[in-house]
């Protein structure tokens, strides 16, 4: 089960009360605080933890993108499919590479990457013996990737030791070069990672627990001086996203008072989480949407790009936008529908252009029968899909492996 589900699950709890609660696979970290929003309690969320993160390797799902272009302010209009066209027309500023991690039995947890263009396997780097790698995040150039490793992964035996690898892509020679992190950030409450776009910095989520209440801490690594910066307060971050300028963007649930998608400003000394950021968005929007974590910031740091969820309300089934919002104001500058759910989807903005205006987009599904779905390029009403090799030991299962722009 994704964080994305689970705060699919919340919101709804929380709008219609019209899902009943699940239970949640046993954890060894302490249950997260539960967090307010209008006013109406949000369920405990779990946490991506190491020992969630390696079932991630081994997942697949349904890949799309987003399918329908329409301006929605309320998000209540009918969608509109886009115009489809060539990936070489619509490819430029995109990144030329990504990186993704393997599930295919021969290449268990090692790292390729792609040639977004064509899909093409260009280099491919196994992890360093007995890890298996689980987890990735990568820089501004396309060549410059972390990535987490797990012992123990390759072999299928128990998990052991996490470790985090920097991996290092030269489109010159096609070939990666893998070398290990120094880097002293307790992994066993690992939430989130998030490379700063020049590769210069790492930021590290954790979360750890203080009798009932949940503390998140946003650690900081300088990966060329080794010095750390931390961040706390009681709550958690499940998911990150680089702005320039040092600013953090934080999928944000403090123990008390509402949560969102906040900012913060690295570029302090550290010390409170609350006194060093600002929420700019709203988990609950209106119209019974809810934010996912599957965001990303512009370029120029002036665009959030966030999944929103419409929950389940009354005659209302479930339905999906991509919205973008100002950071400035937080205010919500367009929106984008994708086609009728499937069941279990979720929606990912993988890449943001400078400007916010073109996109890479990934939807995934465990549903294993709905095979539609790829993920591509949005740009303005022109949609093309990024080509997906899918091998044939992953015919019938669903696609949802890590990769990282």
């Amino acid at each position: 089960m994704s964080m994305i589900e689970d705060r699919l699950r919340a919101a709804t709890h929380a709008a219609a009360d019209t899902i009943p609660a699940h239970s949640a696979p046993p954890l060894r970290l302490p249950e997260p605080a539960r967090r307010a929003a209008r006013g109406a309690s949000r369920s405990r969320g779990r946490r991506l933890t190491v020992r969630l993160v390696a079932p991630l390797a081994a997942a697949a799902a349904v890949i799309a993108v987003i399918a329908v272009a329409a301006s929605l302010p309320s998000g209540n209009q009918p969608p509109r499919p886009p115009v489809s066209g060539p990936a070489s027309s619509l490819i430029h500023g995109v990144p030329r590479y990504y990186m993704q991690i393997s599930n295919v039995a021969t290449l268990a947890g090692a790292a390729i990457v792609r040639d977004t263009l064509t899909g093409a396997t260009v280099a491919t780097a196994r992890p360093p013996r007995s890890y298996g790698f689980t987890y990735i995040t990568g820089a501004a150039d396309d060549r410059t990737f972390v990535l987490l490793g797990l012992k123990g992964q390759a072999s299928r035996s128990p998990a052991g030791a996490a470790e985090l690898f920097q991996a290092h892509f030269d489109p010159a020679d096609r070939a990666i070069t893998v070398t290990q992190l120094h880097v002293r950030a307790n992994l066993t409450y690992l939430q989130a990672l998030a490379l700063s776009p020049n590769g210069a910095e790492l930021a590290v989520s954790l979360v750890e627990g203080a009798g009932r209440t949940n503390v998140a801490q946003i650690q900081v690594y300088s990966l060329t001086s080794g010095t750390v910066r931390e961040w706390h307060d009681p709550g958690s971050v499940q998911a990150m996203a680089w702005a320039p300028h040092g600013q953090l963007a934080l999928d944000w649930s403090p123990a008390h008072g509402a949560g969102g998608i906040a900012m913060l400003d690295t570029n302090t000394a550290g010390g409170s989480l609350t006194g060093a950021s600002r929420v700019i968005v709203n988990y609950q929007q209106p119209g019974h949407y809810a934010l996912h974590p599957g965001f990303a910031v512009s370029g120029d740091g002036t665009t959030l790009v966030i999944p929103v969820q419409r929950v389940p309300w009354r005659n209302r089934s479930a339905a999906t936008e991509i919205r973008w919002y100002s950071v400035a104001t937080g205010r919500e500058i367009r929106a984008y529908s994708p086609p009728p759910a499937v069941a279990n989807e979720s929606w990912q903005v993988l890449w943001t252009s400078s400007s916010g205006q073109v996109t890479v987009l990934r939807r995934t599904a465990s549903d294993n029968t709905d095979r539609s779905g790829y993920f591509g390029i949005l740009r303005g009403s022109k949609f093309a899909p990024i080509p997906a090799p899918i091998p044939a030991a992953e015919a019938g299962g669903f696609y949802s492996l890590p990769l990282a722009f």
